[in-house]
């Protein structure tokens, strides 16, 4: 284990990093911004992954459509998804050639968020929820 005690780590970037189970005591936490898979997360005593849920749920209504177990639901999250990238793809093409491959922040740019999608539908959705033994579409391939 990794241990870190008295170190100034302001401005710190952790990406892709694994901090399961990681203790941070008597430490000041000031504009910080934590994006990823968050679960079981303890602030002051508190678990806070619920509220976090809750609010994006509220400003995401389309996330409890598609973790329905109902397919009307799943319909209507899906077309909803499909709604708002067909919207995401019409405000690109009203911007300067060569933006898609722009990246903001360190994200990712359109084209490898749309490249992403793909894998994520071809390598689980088609293969572990269809059983599809053909490992990617033509557009999820090189």
């Amino acid at each position: 284990m990794a241990t870190f005690k008295d170190q100034d780590m302001t401005d710190a970037e952790f990406r892709e990093c694994d901090l399961s189970r990681a203790r941070l005591i008597g430490v000041v936490m000031q504009d910080v911004v934590i994006d990823g898979l968050v679960s079981n997360l303890v602030v002051n005593g508190v678990e806070v992954s619920s509220y976090v849920q809750a609010e994006l749920d509220r400003r995401h209504p389309v996330r409890l459509l598609i973790r329905s177990a109902d397919p009307a639901d799943l319909r209507r999250g899906f077309l909803q998804l499909r709604s708002d990238w067909a919207a995401t793809l019409e405000r690109l093409h009203g911007m300067p050639e060569g933006f898609e491959h722009h990246r903001v922040g360190g994200e990712w740019s359109t084209v490898e968020t749309l490249r992403h999608l793909v894998f994520v539908h071809d390598s689980w959705f088609r293969r572990c929820c269809l059983g599809s033994t053909e490992p990617f579409t033509a557009i999820g391939l090189a």
